[in-house]
């Protein structure tokens, strides 16, 4: 089984490395991508897609990278709100970005999934907007960084077939200094039949005119006075454990993958023990009636339930065994746990939440892991489309689509993994009763509002401390 798991494994970066090789070649280039990290790569997306290596007529999956990846998104996402301020500018981009921000959880999934994924505007011209293209890290190879870390060139690659050819289109960014470069250049290879094509074989390059879809665009683009990649790319913030002097992200849950292949061992172990100690009555076969053919007359659930066996001492006998789920499930959520720990998750949120501990001080500390995590990765959300921002104000500007100002982002983030909103509430209005805060304090907190409109928001005299009130002189 380890040795099918490498072999599966290896299959998928020769072709990882024979797309590598195709882009170096068409722009004399270094991809600026480990061999490891691109195994890495393969391995993480194989996981979340539900078809990891270590896959088997005998072990079936939990999908627990899926799962892990969703549950990290919803979090990071939840009630979530990004708006600019500032100028028609910040109005024009915040329209623009309303459509991104609405699927933000589902590529926060995949950055999650993958170690990180790229945001790519474009312009579309007729209708004077920006659109945003998600691009999965398996279909983008940066070229250069700086001494951050930040990546300041990569090649896109676009595939078409038409007929018995196959087209690829690279476009490379390049950021250098204060001007943008963008080359775009086609090829053409013969394939035999579709989904049979060479990704060793560059082809033959061709005008960028010989397909419909990109007729017009241009080989070469320069644009100066240019301070960011026209792209951003979004990155998960945890330490990359797969290359250490590597600036790209890894999966959360790069540390736990030993833990998730046992979890799928002994998940598939707990459905084996249900179909072994499965309810049979064994019976000798002159017992049963059969038909033209042969066969046991049996139907439906009889069919599960009889067994025709040869040689019985007794005529019926029946097989009844007890199943030992207990001790599966138990070592089960065992692993669980040790994958949520290394995910950087609260306990119970994979495992049983009914198997965890329960003290306190175990279960604050529990929920601060995962809100630790999820912080970085909001921060690193924040700087990711502070860049997205950046580079469509660049391309508004370029394509005259709105006059340049200020832009401002705000980006709100819900905080409700740590605190529990009702019980936060009631403390409050505790505190409230006892004088210790406002009531205005609650109101404004309740519904997120500045303290002078929770003020106008309270009755007639409701809460007014008694030294604001006049004093009435004695005649």
């Amino acid at each position: 089984m380890i040795g099918d798991f490498f072999k599966k494994i290896g299959k998928a970066v020769r072709s990882l490395f024979a797309k590598r090789a195709t882009m170096e070649s068409a722009f004399d280039v270094q991809i600026a991508v480990s061999s490891k990290m691109e195994q890495s790569l393969q391995l993480w997306s194989d996981m979340y897609e539900g078809y990891p290596p270590w896959l088997s007529e005998d072990i079936r999956t939990m999908n627990l990278a899926s799962v892990i990846a969703g549950e990290v998104a919803r979090l990071v996402t939840m009630e979530m709100q990004v708006s600019l301020s500032g100028s028609p500018m910040a109005d024009y981009l915040s329209e623009q970005l309303k459509p991104v921000i609405k699927n933000a959880r589902k590529y926060t999934e995949y950055a999650c999934a993958k170690g990180g994924i790229v945001l790519k505007p474009y312009v579309i011209e007729e209708a004077e907007k920006i659109a945003v293209t998600i691009v999965q890290p398996e279909d983008f190879f940066p070229t250069s960084f700086d001494s951050n870390g930040n990546i300041l060139g990569g090649i896109f690659p676009d595939q078409k077939i038409i007929g018995d050819k196959k087209y690829t289109r690279y476009e490379k960014h390049e950021l250098n200094g204060n001007v943008y470069t963008i080359i775009n250049k086609a090829f053409v290879t013969q394939i035999s039949e579709i989904g049979n094509t060479n990704d060793n074989v560059l082809g033959k390059e061709v005008s960028l005119d010989s397909v419909e879809d990109w007729a017009g665009i241009e080989p070469e683009v320069v644009i100066n006075n240019v301070d960011c990649p026209l792209f951003a790319y979004f990155k998960m913030p945890m330490a990359n454990n797969v290359e250490l002097r590597s600036p790209l992200g890894v999966s959360v849950f790069s540390k736990a993958i030993g833990d998730i292949r046992e979890a799928d061992n002994q998940w598939s172990n707990l459905l084996w023990e249900f179909k072994a100690t499965e309810a049979a009555v064994f019976g000798d076969e002159d017992i049963f009636q059969v038909d033209d053919h042969g066969q046991l007359k049996l139907e439906g659930k009889d069919k599960r339930l009889f067994r025709s066996f040869q040689g019985l001492t007794e005529q019926i006998k029946e097989y009844s065994p007890q199943i030992r789920d207990v001790s599966i499930l138990n070592g089960l959520n065992n692993i669980l746990k040790q994958v949520e720990f290394k995910c950087s998750l609260a306990y119970g949120t994979i495992s049983d939440p009914q198997n965890v501990d329960k003290t306190a001080t175990e279960v604050k500390q529990s929920k601060q892991r995962s809100f630790s995590l999820v912080c970085d990765i909001q921060a690193a959300f924040k700087d990711a489309h502070e860049d997205l921002i950046r580079a469509m104000r660049t391309l508004a500007i370029l394509y005259g689509l709105s006059p340049d100002g200020e832009c401002e982002p705000i980006f709100d983030f819900d905080d409700s993994i740590v605190v529990d909103r009702d019980v936060e509430f009631q403390r409050l209005m505790q505190m409230a009763s006892a004088n210790m805060i406002k009531p205005e304090a609650v109101t404004a907190w309740y519904f997120g509002i500045p303290i002078e409109e929770a003020q106008e928001m309270l009755p007639p005299a409701f809460g007014k401390d008694p030294e604001d009130e006049p004093i009435e002189e004695e005649e």
